[in-house]
């Protein structure tokens, strides 16, 4: 899956990303956590290799999706290591502010990584 999107991102084929994109989207409030943990490193590889504009068009969804999609009660740890390697990502590209003003949850795993990511980088 992601040799596919690789490819699409090289070409920059737009239809395809957009469709790509929306999947991956919507499967990862899927509840089996190897589906999720594959749909977080689509997205992470997304959130890599994607040139700024379009990860400025693309913001709102990824951040929405990352915060409101995803189910916490039943989380794997492969699924917390995937969610923390697409964080670390996702404050590169979009910074701590932004990320910080998007989620409100108390039991979200943002709230424990993004205060040492500011002491430490």
């Amino acid at each position: 899956l992601n040799v596919i999107a690789q490819k699409f991102v090289r070409l920059l084929d737009a239809s395809a990303l957009s469709q790509l994109i929306a999947h991956a989207c919507s499967w990862i409030g899927d509840g089996r956590p190897v589906v999720r943990v594959l749909v977080i490193r689509l997205l992470r590889m997304l959130a890599k290799k994607l040139p700024d504009y379009t990860m400025q068009q693309y913001q709102e969804l990824f951040t929405s999706t990352v915060f409101d999609g995803q189910l916490t009660a039943d989380v794997t740890v492969k699924v917390r290591k995937a969610n923390r390697l697409l964080l670390e990502v996702l404050v590169d590209r979009f910074g701590v502010e932004i990320l910080l003003n998007r989620t409100d949850k108390p039991d979200w795993f943002v709230l424990q990584f993004i205060p040492t990511y500011m002491v430490v980088g």
